[in-house]
């Protein structure tokens, strides 16, 4: 039960039992000191010092948000000894030993429809330092791969892969509660999956794994036309569009219509092309574009760009790589 103490959570959405996991959950320096096993003064002091964000309410009491309780721990390898206190899932019980154990666990509770189970693995992974790119290269990535050999196999049936994705994705919606938001002058990006693939997952990993990076990233969605991408890229400027290829029809018809993209895309924005239909004979006949083999390379790839800025007398002035 959530009371209105100032050593319990303040909603900022009263709606649903399960307020204390809602994106506008803030904690008092009692509950945080709980959670993380320090002295209500030493966080105090940390917050003095710059070490752990948190903003002041009008009547003048700390408050912290759960993605900036998570920073400071990953950024001063602090152990979360409570997490329940922050509204999330006790981790009791669970532990990770590296990618393989971690897909062989997710696959696992997907197959046993164990959205919670889910939800509170992806959560312990990313407490525990796990990137977002990592958690989708090594353990979400090889147990989609796993779950498309045993439907090959026919030991399950096509809705278990459906239903894994929804799974995920709703799992992956609460990860972005313990996920800092991107400051008002981030980079920005915008993507989608090609016309015809209509997987969610893969564009939701880029979108996440550039929010992770502090990058203002939306995906568009799935199936849709590089026509309608090329229209929101031109409405938005950003600075990097991504298309996601899961699989492909037709080869050189993508290759031809992707390179017009290129052509036809605002000087300032890079493409990135990636997924599991970018074959190396597919790579050859692009041009103008990145492609990443994984989310790895794609963090990669980004601490590369930098972002344009314009002085007052209208000059383009290159700021510092992000």
């Amino acid at each position: 039960m959530v009371h209105n103490h100032d050593d319990n959570v303040l909603e900022t959405n009263q709606i649903g039992q399960n307020r204390s996991r809602k994106m506008g959950a803030l904690f008092s320096p009692r509950t945080v000191a709980k959670a993380i096993g320090v002295s209500e003064s030493s966080l105090k002091r940390w917050c003095d010092a710059g070490k752990i964000g948190g903003i002041k309410t009008a009547g003048g009491h700390r408050r912290f948000d759960r993605a900036n309780i998570v920073e400071f721990l990953k950024a001063n390898k602090y152990d979360l000894i409570d997490p329940v206190a922050i509204g999330l899932p006790s981790f009791e019980s669970l532990a990770v030993e590296n990618g393989p154990d971690g897909a062989r666990q997710l696959l696992a509770a997907l197959l046993a429809a164990d959205e919670a189970q889910v939800t509170k693995l992806l959560m312990y992974l990313v407490v525990n330092g796990w990137g977002i790119a990592e958690i989708f290269d090594e353990v979400v990535g090889p147990t989609f791969k796993e779950i498309g050999a045993m439907w090959a196999r026919k030991e399950i049936d096509v809705f278990q892969e459906r239903r894994g994705c929804e799974i995920c994705l709703n799992a992956f919606r609460d990860v972005r509660s313990v996920m800092l938001s991107p400051p008002e002058d981030a980079m920005t990006a915008i993507g989608c999956t090609i016309e015809g693939d209509h997987y969610m997952l893969p564009t939701l990993a880029v979108e996440l794994t550039l929010t992770s990076q502090r990058w203002k990233a939306s995906s568009l969605g799935s199936n849709l036309p590089m026509t309608s991408l090329l229209r929101a890229v031109q409405a938005q400027q950003p600075d990097l569009a991504w298309l996601s290829i899961s699989n492909l029809n037709d080869a050189d018809l993508v290759a031809s219509q992707l390179n017009q993209l290129c052509k036809e895309m605002p000087s300032k924005t890079t493409l990135v092309v990636g997924g599991y239909g970018v074959t190396p004979e597919f790579r050859s006949k692009i041009v103008n574009a990145i492609c990443c083999d994984n989310l790895m390379q794609l963090v990669a790839a980004i601490r590369n760009l930098k972002k344009h800025e314009v002085k007052s007398d209208g000059e383009e002035e290159q700021a510092p790589q992000n």
